[in-house]
This record gives C-alpha cells, sequence and structure tokens, in this order.
C-alpha cells in the first residue's frame, strides 16, 4: 500500500512570523478563561487546610467536580492529594464529603480520570479505610449490634467510588489483588451488622473485582470463613426486594470464582443460583406497576382533596396520603435484580467461542485468484459445521432444572407490557421504564447465547423451537412499520433483536424444521435494505442464507420465487458500497444458498447472479487494499469471501 506523502506545513500568510491582532486577542481571551480558572478553584481548595472549612470546601467541590471544564485545573493542583486524606479524618461529616467529592470526580466525564486519579495515590486512603472498617464491622458483630447511620453513609460513599475505580481503570484491581482487599470485603456482607442497602452495594463491587480475575477467584476460593458469608446470603429465607439483588449479586461473584472451587462443591452451588435466577425472573412486574399506578392515582385525588375545600367547608390535611417512593424503590430493586441476572445468565451461556483463536493460523496476506484449486467445490471451502457448545454440566442442569430459558422468553415481551401505558412514562417512574427496555434487550441477547449452546431436545423439541421462533418474530416486529420494522428503534435492540432471529434460524435449521412462512421471508427481505446498523445488518444475512438453506429441502410452491427475493437482496448488498465485512456476509450467505441446486441455479439465472458477481470481484480487491489498515480482525473473513467468490464464479461456470 503506496504511503501518502504528506505535505509540510508553512507559515506563508505570517512571513514575519509575528501574531496578527486577532490570534493575539484569542490568547489573551484563551489566558483570562485560565485564570478564571484558577481563581475560581484555587480558594476552595485552600480551604481544606482549615479544619473549621473543609466541610464547606468539600461541599464545594463536590459540584464544582461536575464541570467538565473545571477538571483539568482541578487536576493540576492535585485536588486527589488533597481530598482523598480526608477519607480518614476523624470527623464523619468530612469523611462523607470527601468521598462524595472523589466519587462526583469518577464521574465527571473524562476517559482517563480514574487512572489519573491513580496516579495521584487515591487507593492509599481507600484501602486504609477498609481495612480499619473491616475490623470495626468485627468488633461491632461480637456486641450483636448495627453500624451507626453516619458510618454507613461514609462507607456508602468508599463503595461507590471504589466500583467506579474498579470498573474504568484496571490498575485498581492490581491494587486491590495486592491487597487481599477481596477478602476483607466479604466482611462488609453482613445483614446483622451494617444496612442491607452497604451489604448490596459490596457485593455488586465484589461480583465487578472478581470478573476476569483468577487471583481474586482463588484467594476467595481458599477462604473459608469468605465461602460461608457468600453461602449465607446466598440461601437466605428472606424474600425481600434488595435482598434478592443482593443474592443476584451473591451468585455473580460466585459464578465468577467457580472454575477456582472444588469440583464436589460446583453442582449445588450452581442448583441454588438456579433456584435464585428463577424466582428472581419469575417475579411479575406487570403486577408491581399495576399497583403502584392504584397508588399514584390515590394520591393525585388526595391532592385534589387536600387542595380544595370537601363539601361541608373542610380542608382535608393529606395526613393519609399514600407515600409512593419506597414502592417505587422496591419495584427499582427488582427490575435491576432482574437486569443483573440476565447479564450473568449470558455470561454462563456464553459458549466459549474462540473466534480469535479460530483465524490465529489464517494469514492476513493478499489471496491471489490464481491459486485457487478449480476442482474445489464451493461447499468444501465453508466452514464445517462443529460444536461450540461449551456449557458445564452443573450450568446446564441449573438452567434446565429452573426453566430458565422459558422465564427468559418472557422477560422479552416486556415491551408488550409498556405500550400504551402512561404512568411507566411519567415522571416518578420514567427510570424505571428505561430499565424495562434494558431488560429486554438483555433478555434476548441471553436468549441467543442459550439457543446457541442448549441442544433442541433440551429447548423442549421441534414444536417448542417453532413457538419460539414465531415469538421471537412478533417481539422483534410488533410495530409493523414498513419504515423501521422493528418494535424498538435503539440500536441495542436491533442488534439483540436480529442476533436472537439468527440464533433460532440456527436451530430450526439443524432440526431440519420447516417453519418459516412466505410472509416472514418477505419482511425479513425488506428488512435487510431498509437496516442501517451494521451488526444487525450481518445477522441478518445470516437470516437470509439460513432461509435459503431451509427453503431448499421445503418443497415450498413458491421456492423459485422466494430464492429470487433472497438472492436479489444479497446480490444488491455485494454490489452496493456498504461495510466489506456486511458485503463479505452476504456472500458467504449466496454460496450457501447458490451452491448445488437446479432450482437454485434457475432462481440465480433469472436475476443475473453470476453476472453481477463477475462484475464485483476486481472492485472488491481494490477496496480490500484501500481499506485494509481498518478492517481489524475482519480481514480474514473479508479475504476467505472474495478468495471464495472466485471460487464459486469459476465453479459455476465450470458445472454449467
Amino acid at each position: 500500500m503506496g504511503k501518502v506523502k504528506q505535505n509540510k506545513k508553512k507559515n506563508r500568510h505570517k512571513p514575519t512570523a509575528m501574531l496578527s491582532v486577532q490570534e493575539a486577542e484569542d490568547q489573551r481571551e484563551a489566558g483570562e478563561g485560565s485564570s478564571s480558572l484558577e481563581e475560581k478553584t484555587l480558594p476552595i481548595l485552600e480551604k481544606l487546610n482549615c479544619l473549621e472549612d473543609r466541610a464547606h470546601a468539600c461541599a464545594g467541590l463536590a459540584n464544582l467536580v461536575l464541570e467538565t471544564d473545571i477538571v483539568p485545573s482541578l487536576m493540576r493542583h492535585e485536588i486527589v492529594r488533597r481530598v482523598a486524606p480526608l477519607i480518614l479524618d476523624e470527623d464523619e461529616k468530612i469523611q462523607e464529603a470527601a468521598t462524595g467529592v472523589l466519587r462526583n470526580l469518577t464521574l465527571s466525564g473524562s476517559p482517563t480520570i480514574c487512572e489519573e486519579m491513580l496516579e495521584q495515590d487515591i487507593m492509599t486512603p481507600v484501602i486504609f479505610y477498609i481495612k480499619k472498617f473491616s475490623e470495626s464491622i468485627q468488633d461491632i458483630s461480637k456486641t450483636c449490634s448495627k453500624v451507626v447511620e453516619k458510618q454507613c453513609a461514609v462507607h456508602e460513599q468508599v463503595m461507590h467510588l471504589l466500583l467506579n475505580l474498579s470498573e474504568n481503570a484496571s490498575e485498581t484491581v492490581k491494587k486491590i489483588n495486592d491487597e487481599n482487599i477481596v477478602l476483607v470485603l466479604s466482611t462488609f456482607l453482613n445483614v446483622e451488622v451494617l444496612d442491607i442497602k452497604n451489604v448490596v452495594l459490596t457485593a455488586q463491587c465484589l461480583c465487578t473485582i472478581t470478573e476476569d480475575n483468577p487471583a481474586a477467584a482463588t484467594l476467595l476460593a481458599n477462604a473459608k470463613e469468605s465461602l460461608k458469608i457468600l453461602e449465607k446470603n446466598l440461601l437466605c429465607n428472606e424474600a425481600s426486594e434488595e435482598i434478592f439483588l443482593l443474592k443476584v449479586h451473591i451468585a455473580g461473584v460466585l459464578f465468577n470464582i467457580a472454575q477456582s472451587l472444588p469440583s464436589h462443591v460446583v453442582f449445588e452451588m450452581f442448583q441454588a443460583i438456579g433456584n435464585v435466577f428463577g424466582k428472581v425472573l419469575s417475579f411479575d412486574i406487570n403486577q408491581c406497576v399495576q399497583a403502584l399506578q392504584e397508588k399514584l392515582k390515590n394520591n393525585e385525588e388526595e391532592e385534589m382533596m387536600e387542595n380544595g375545600p370537601s363539601q361541608n367547608g373542610e380542608v382535608h390535611d393529606g395526613k393519609d396520603k399514600v407515600d409512593v417512593d419506597e414502592e417505587i424503590q422496591k419495584l427499582r430493586h427488582l427490575l435491576e435484580a432482574q437486569q443483573i441476572t440476565l447479564e450473568i445468565l449470558t455470561n454462563m451461556c456464553c459458549s466459549g467461542d474462540n473466534d480469535d483463536q479460530e483465524w490465529d493460523g489464517v494469514s492476513s496476506d493478499e489471496h491471489s485468484s490464481e491459486e485457487c484449486d478449480l476442482n474445489c467445490s464451493v461447499d468444501a471451502e465453508m466452514e464445517p459445521d462443529v460444536d461450540t457448545s461449551a456449557i458445564s454440566e452443573e450450568i446446564m442442569s441449573s438452567i434446565l432444572s429452573y426453566e430458565l430459558p422459558k422465564k427468559v422468553l418472557e422477560k422479552c415481551s416486556f415491551v408488550k407490557f409498556t405500550e400504551g401505558n402512561e404512568v411507566l412514562k411519567g415522571e416518578e417512574l420514567a427510570g424505571c421504564f428505561k430499565i424495562m427496555e434494558t431488560i429486554q434487550t438483555r433478555a434476548l441477547v441471553c436468549l441467543n447465547n442459550m439457543l446457541t449452546t442448549i441442544d433442541t431436545d433440551q429447548l423442549g423439541g421441534p414444536e417448542a423451537l417453532t413457538l419460539l421462533w414465531n415469538r421471537i418474530m412478533e417481539i422483534a416486529f410488533q410495530n409493523n412499520d414498513s419504515t423501521s420494522c422493528f418494535t424498538r428503534t435503539d440500536n441495542e435492540f436491533i442488534e439483540a433483536a436480529s442476533s436472537a432471529l439468527r440464533s433460532a434460524l440456527d436451530k430450526l435449521a439443524d432440526a431440519k424444521i420447516q417453519c418459516v412462512t412466505t410472509e416472514q421471508v418477505v419482511l425479513l427481505c425488506h428488512l435487510s435494505g431498509v437496516v442501517t446498523l451494521e451488526a444487525a445488518r450481518v445477522n441478518l444475512m445470516n437470516v437470509l442464507g439460513i432461509i435459503g438453506k431451509i427453503l431448499m429441502t421445503s418443497g415450498s410452491t413458491d421456492i423459485l420465487e422466494l430464492l429470487q427475493g433472497i438472492g436479489t437482496v444479497l446480490r444488491d448488498v455485494v454490489m452496493g458500497s456498504g461495510s466489506l465485512w456486511v458485503i463479505a456476509e452476504a456472500l458467504d450467505a449466496i454460496f450457501d444458498v447458490f451452491a448445488d441446486s437446479s432450482v437454485a441455479d434457475v432462481a440465480a439465472g433469472n436475476i443475473e447472479l453470476l453476472v453481477h458477481l463477475e462484475k464485483v470481484v476486481p472492485a472488491l480487491k481494490s477496496r480490500v487494499k484501500k481499506e485494509r489498515s481498518t478492517l481489524g480482525d475482519r480481514i480474514p473473513i473479508i479475504n476467505t469471501a472474495r478468495t471464495n467468490l472466485v471460487r464459486f464464479i469459476k465453479y459455476k461456470k465450470q458445472i454449467s
């Protein structure tokens, strides 16, 4: 690939190399802007040195760190080094305020802020606080009393800070490992000593820290006391919404460390996890929302009575007004528990496909079409069908014993309830509605993984798969809108729904089940032309390829017309200027559908498929060369499709 010669910058419009009046004015204003920021931040930072002013300084900084233009100035003046030691202040109010400042700083929007905070030694006081507070917890537990509210407030802020740092800076987890902090954190999982809110937050931290962390997993797996605490929380009989949220986080921790646990305890552990997940997913959110709807209605009626005279002239004082905030929080806890359950289940059902490793042996060098073996059939060049299921027997048993696939499918249908339900879109429940949409998306992703890794018979056989396929179609396309087609227009949903469609069709094809209707084929062909999201288009190319293969064995009377429709869509994608990844997948679908069949040959001839593909070869080669540097790990896939295109054309010409 030729290099582009860069033009040297020349100062042609400033022969004297002096600034123009306008440029000088701009620099002066920039300097004044920087100076004004200094004037705004320095006085507040200086107040941290004064014992009487520390609380007020922290309160001011808590808001100031959320102003993105001020954060660089604060970091230059080492705000972290100044504020972090206050986490260990003797005054709990200052502790809470200081930790709140640092927590807000992690949310300031800068992609590197957490790493910068580590450079200013944020972890030393955080780790010291955690160890010191753990000692206090253990002392308090001996007296059978609870941690006071002020201490809980500080702990809450520290856990939020630790969570944000762990999620955004890998060095945080390394420091946690070095100090064996996961064992210390496990001492905070005592609901008899700490407030349930603090215990849930600690469990969330542990779940994040132990993910893909063999060192922490080994440490926890070998700590009997920590395992007892985790087990006690997972098997707790209490059934409140917050307890279920806690159980789900604990399940996540146990899943993360499962490979480090002795084999004889793993089966029972996953059975307990499956039991928790089954109960969490069985909660009928619809009933909860309807109950809230009634309470909101009652509140509105009471407010009207309170603000206006009654028939006897008295004014109601509103003492009987129903407070729904607590109920909304309970609903939120349930929704969060369901969302996290689906995310953990998705990982549990991950097939362990190592796509990158599979391509390690494939050269990304240019393939010459002259090197192709003309005698090779196209089918021989396609990837062989491999059973990629890597789910352990313990996980599989847990999933099937508690009918989790059925319950996951039910969560895909949230949209049916939320449509037209105005209470969910009101101010009080807007956040809950957003989580519901997230749950629907996560459920579709989870279902995709389940379909990839669970056998047809274990899913209920051909009849159950047919019902599942039709249900996914209903969920994905409820709107019947010819412009958007999908029920929701956000990219996350479209990708998740198209992935679930692809996996369901894969299962149908493997089981030789012919249940795709003509209407569904027409809809999916249309959809492939209007969807713009790259990942979804790739899924749809696969879907059309699978449908084409199913049609070849269906004996349908309109098979020729349907094959021509599919072929036309795939042909137009290949001829278009879309992404090379999408084009490669469309080519693979063409190879699958039109390789060896007299009917397919007729359909291909009617749409002049071969003529168009011949025109694509030079253009495709040119694009691959031009875009090679931007293709990343897609190069092997695209190169293979391009090579197979030449082989396909020569093969079809040879047998015609």
